[in-house]
């Protein structure tokens, strides 16, 4: 029963995802019919039962069965460690078997790609779905994915050849002995470990049940940093290796993205493509101008973006997918040009004895160009929205690690006690801020705004510490 309930959210991202962000202290409560269906998910155990008893007081008359029952019959609680859901904003594989359950459903696959965005999964990850949902849309069917625990970041990258796996898995020696080392990456905030040769059985166990993952083109095992992470890497790498004994320092160099006046078209062409579509026209188009003006537009939103962070890796990656998205963009414009000015509108020659198939071939390629064009542009959009959000999540880690190191024994907080019609509120002040709970979560208040609202599971000298590095960076801005 408890395998085949997580088996049923391990196949469907958007419950794995539910799940993952109802888990409290690493573990989470699931309500599930006795078919495998997950109704709900509790952080507590005594939340899940509460639910069950809540259902059970509903009563009514099954026809099938011809007898009273009740709305809870059937239900279960099940406890499940935040280790054995997979997480879908990285894992390939879930989105593959989702995908495959609805081959059935292709009008269903524009759904599946508007979950994962909404998802904020990785580019990886909606680099697959969008490739796979296409493939079911257009061919009705989908690739095989097959993959191993070791190899899945070389699926993730799509991985050319099977046989570079197995030669990557007999290459790896079987002692358990061996130099080992790790590294902090500050720039994705992962912790890397290295290892000389294959580490034991219990040591790989050790490193899953921690969300390590193993990489094969950098020939580590990753992970995101947190304290449980760094201090297993130190464990194994022992006191004498130091962090800086293998970390190396990554230069990226400098893209120029203010070339938009190179991208430019032949005035030949151009003379040539007007001459062929000038009834339709008031006034000859200059393409120059139209290609400038759209590569402006996305130079200074990527300019936008790059001016709110000092990230070397994110700013190098956009600029490039930027001039990516020129070179491309600019070479479906030109043969879009090319075939309008080889195939003439019959409004300008008339019908003239031309072949309508010829005709329509060549208005089908200039169609697929248009779609091309289309999808570059929500490609680069795409890049802008993920270094937007990859800045957005690391000033939040930033501000997380900040306020953890904050120090809360100087200060005293005045404790206030309010009575309103229904209930007595608690309120905690220092200066001009104050602390309230509200629906379950500690609430900031600047001179009567809100101004910041905690988790539901931190706790009140979390929203404490919250307070005074609010006051720290007050301070430090007005002497600024």
């Amino acid at each position: 029963m408890r395998n085949e309930i997580l088996k049923a959210i391990n196949s469907n991202p958007s419950q794995a995802a539910e799940a993952l962000e109802t888990t409290y202290r690493g573990k989470v409560f699931a309500v599930a019919m006795s078919n495998g269906h997950v109704m709900s998910f509790y952080k507590t155990k005594r939340g899940a039962e509460g639910y069950v008893k809540k259902q059970s007081s509903v009563s009514f008359y099954d026809e099938y069965s011809q007898s009273m029952t009740t709305c809870g019959n059937g239900l279960n609680v099940i406890e499940i460690s935040e280790t054995e859901i997979v997480n879908p904003a990285e894992d390939v594989n879930m989105w593959y078997e989702f995908i495959k359950s609805y081959l059935n459903m292709p009008s269903f696959m524009s759904n599946i790609v508007a979950t994962a965005k909404r998802m904020n999964v990785s580019e990886d990850v909606m680099s697959y779905v969008e490739a796979a949902t296409n493939e079911v849309f257009t061919t009705g069917g989908l690739t095989v994915l097959e993959s191993t625990e070791e190899a899945e970041e070389a699926i993730i990258e799509e991985a050319q050849v099977i046989e570079e796996k197995i030669e990557q898995v007999n290459t790896m020696t079987v002692e358990a002995s061996g130099e080992v080392a790790y590294k902090l990456n500050d720039e994705k905030q992962g912790v890397e470990i290295y290892f000389s040769s294959k580490p034991s059985q219990e040591v790989l166990e050790t490193l899953k049940a921690n969300k390590f993952r193993w990489s094969r083109y950098n020939k580590c095992w990753y992970a995101k940093q947190s304290d449980s992470t760094i201090e297993l890497a130190k464990k194994l790498a022992g006191e004498n290796k130091a962090v800086e004994a293998v970390s190396e320092p990554v230069s990226y160099p400098e893209v120029e993205i203010d070339d938009n006046d190179t991208y430019v078209v032949d005035q030949q062409l151009q003379d040539r493509e007007h001459e062929a579509n000038w009834v339709l026209r008031r006034n000859k188009k200059d393409h120059n101008a139209i290609l400038s003006e759209h590569f402006e537009h996305y130079t200074n939103k990527v300019k936008e973006v790059v001016s709110t962070t000092d990230n070397e890796h994110i700013i190098y990656k956009l600029k490039s997918k930027l001039q990516t998205f020129k070179k491309k963009y600019h070479e479906a414009y030109v043969k879009q040009l090319v075939i309008k000015s080889n195939n003439p509108s019959w409004v300008t020659t008339g019908r003239a004895g031309r072949s309508a198939s010829k005709h329509n071939k060549a208005m089908d390629r200039y169609d697929k160009l248009m779609h091309e064009l289309i999808e570059l542009g929500e490609y680069i959009d795409k890049a802008i929205n993920s270094a937007k959000y990859q800045i957005e999540k690391l000033e939040k880690e930033a501000i997380k690690n900040a306020v953890s190191n904050v120090s809360i024994d100087e200060y005293k907080f005045e404790t206030i006690t309010k009575k309103t019609d229904t209930r007595n509120v608690r309120m905690y002040k220092l200066n001009e801020y104050h602390i309230v709970k509200d629906w379950s979560a500690y609430a900031i208040f600047y001179k009567g705004k809100e101004v910041h609202r905690m988790k539901t599971t931190d706790k009140l000298n979390d929203a404490k510490q919250y307070v005074i590095y609010l006051m720290q960076n007050e301070k430090e801005s007005v002497t600024a």
